[in-house]
């Protein structure tokens, strides 16, 4: 991004706001080693202005009130400090400050803004810097992550973006600096953060420490501290000192100054142990009145896992299965495994564990957490016991011929099969469902299997088929079906020279296998008796109301009575209250000799004009 005469106008107007209210913004410190590698100059965003990222680049009091900057340690690359912005105020490069980063970079799986100092590093690509910075004065929508390399997100490719060191195609920085490029992104607030204004200077230091390897797998593993003095400078001591109370480089431990009898450059190493991750060991040499100082951070990288299983993982109800549990690989010192309870068994704690839980009545999942020490984070996993058992197995209580077998469901949530076994013939089936089963009435097993190989379990049930006696239904008669034209044999006809009669004709239909006797009954309205009306060809019942027809057979279920009003008036009045003068009464049927099956249907008797149209008989 150039420098252009409307950033050089937003510059001016900011530099003067800064020294106006410096005397009363700065509240942060910051100061660097004699080593580090320090930035100079102003980040510029279209959003918030210019970022100054040293007080020394400030007129004024700035750096006596309140001394800041922005620096890269000269041995590990590591940036700390801040910056300052008039619109969003402190913006922080420390590791403490960065740690709940959005996502840690590819590199060396850190928040902590990282500068790649050597092209011997490996990717991503020399000579970016990584991590994160964050404005410590942040609003409810935004966290004030600011991503200095799109290797921070893994989007580089789609979104290449980064912030870059002066380098000679091996080494950054170098002995004269120069030019930092690129650009940081910064979310909306911020959006993207020019640095093309913003240069480094190299570090005075005359002494480099490095640690090989700079990361190691677990607690206790060594790696081997190598400091040089590319300048030949003779010390008269030097001292050791760590961050994890290391005594193996500390300030009791005998440190050799490199000297003339070294190689060129001056180098000394050391083997120790790293005792806690990280761990920053220092180095300061003394020369006169002048100190150097180095530093180098040893992290621990743990590679390890938990695993738990359950043997067997599938039972029948009451049964008992083992867990085992084990914490894998480079397992960090001090970490504790704890076992959950589930179903109130007992709790187990341990990084290697077998435990048996018995009479297991429903299925349990048990769960171990592992917990290494901080700022590694808790580890963990489950198993399952799962019991096998026929939740429902059930079927109708009969089931008709016409269905064509008895219709049967089941359900046994983790089989992985199951049997449906008649009279030695099986169905294969799965775990739940309901069908029709054509094998007739009787017993049927079911047989489900659950678990694999030598430790598969079985559950088992049987049920009784039934077959339902055969059944007969009554047909309806519900309607006046005369229409001009027809004649309708339930509407009131003529019959002599007064009277009119209607048949009502009964019938029934008789599943296979019925073979009973049947016989209708029905009782006379009142309506009908009102108005003289009688029935002709079924037998009244005693001096009651009720009629009956006589007994039918099997084939020929069909019987038949006529209901005689005395003329065609008596008729229309027995019917003139019902809609469409069409009126509608049950006729009952039975079993002889009679068992439980009393069956039902409803019939219609017409006026002379009954229903929509006129029967034939009234046309003529």
């Amino acid at each position: 991004m150039n420098n252009s005469l409307t950033k050089l106008l937003k510059f001016s107007f900011i530099f003067a706001f800064f020294i106006i209210i410096s005397i009363f913004s700065f509240t942060k410190t910051a100061s660097a080693k004699v080593s580090d590698h320090v930035l100079h100059g102003y980040a510029w965003s279209d959003n918030i202005g210019w970022v100054s990222l040293n007080c020394a680049d400030r007129s004024g009091s700035v750096c006596t009130d309140s001394p800041y900057s922005v620096v890269i340690d000269y041995g590990t690359g590591q940036i700390s400090g801040y910056a300052w912005s008039s619109n969003i105020g402190w913006i922080s490069f420390n590791s403490g400050d960065v740690s709940g980063c959005p996502a840690k970079n590819s590199h060396n799986n850190s928040c902590t803004p990282t500068a790649i100092l050597s092209s011997t590093a490996g990717n991503p690509p020399f000579p970016q810097i990584l991590g994160w910075a964050k404005a410590l004065s942040i609003n409810s929508g935004w966290d004030g992550y600011i991503s200095l390399s799109c290797y921070n997100t893994n989007t580089c490719g789609a979104n290449n973006y980064s912030v870059q060191l002066p380098n000679d195609g091996t080494t950054a920085i170098g002995t004269t600096g120069g030019s930092i490029t690129g650009e940081a992104w910064g979310s909306t607030v911020v959006g993207w953060l020019d640095f093309t204004n913003v240069t480094v200077t190299p570090g005075s230091s005359e002494i480099i420490l490095t640690a090989a390897p700079a990361q190691v797998s677990n607690v206790g593993q060594s790696t081997t501290l190598k400091w040089e003095n590319p300048t030949q400078t003779t010390y008269s001591s030097c001292t050791a000192s760590n961050t994890a109370n290391d005594n193996t480089w500390n300030s009791s431990t005998s440190v050799a100054i490199p000297s003339a009898s070294s190689t060129v450059p001056y180098t000394e190493t050391k083997s120790v142990n790293v005792p806690a991750n990280p761990t920053t060991y220092t180095i300061t040499c003394v020369n006169g009145s002048d100190t150097d100082t180095a530093s180098v951070t040893v992290s621990v990288n743990y590679v390890w896992d938990i695993g738990i299983t359950a043997t067997p993982d599938v039972i029948l109800t009451n049964g008992s299965s083992t867990f085992d549990w084990a914490a894998t690989g480079n397992v960090p010192v001090g970490t504790n495994c704890v076992a959950t309870n589930p179903n109130g068994w007992t709790s187990k704690t341990g990084n290697v564990v077998t435990e048996t839980l018995m009479n297991i009545a429903s299925s349990i999942v048990r769960s171990v957490t592992c917990t290494p020490p901080a700022p590694d984070s808790p580890k963990t996993s489950s198993a399952s016991a799962k019991v096998l058992s026929i939740l429902n197995y059930a079927t109708d209580a009969c089931y008709r011929p016409s269905d064509g077998g008895p219709t049967i469901s089941w359900t046994v949530p983790i089989a992985n099969e199951c049997y449906v076994t008649k009279n030695g013939n099986t169905t294969k089936v799965g775990p739940s469902g309901r069908r029709i089963f054509a094998n007739g009435p009787g017993d049927y097993d079911i047989s489900c299997v659950g678990g694999t190989g030598s430790s598969a379990v079985t559950v088992n049930d049987t049920l009784s088929a039934t077959a339902c006696v055969p059944d007969y239904t009554m047909t309806p008669l519900s309607m006046c079906n005369g229409k001009s034209g027809q004649l309708t044999d339930n509407s009131f006809q003529p019959d002599g020279p007064t009277q009119y009669k209607a048949t009502i004709k009964v019938d029934a239909t008789a599943e296979a296998g019925f073979s009973s006797q049947l016989r209708y009954r029905f009782t006379m309205p009142l309506n009908w008796k009102s108005n003289g009306w009688s029935i002709s060809g079924w037998t009244r019942i005693g001096l009651t109301d009720d009629y009956e027809s006589p007994i039918v057979s099997p084939g020929s279920y069909n019987s038949s009575f006529d209901v005689i009003a005395p003329n065609k008036a008596s008729a229309n009045a027995g019917l003139v209250s019902f809609s469409k003068k069409t009126q509608t009464f049950m006729i009952n049927g039975d079993t002889n000799p009679s068992i439980p099956m009393a069956r039902s249907a409803n019939y219609t008797i017409c006026a002379p004009d009954g229903g929509s149209s006129k029967p034939i008989f009234i046309e003529q």
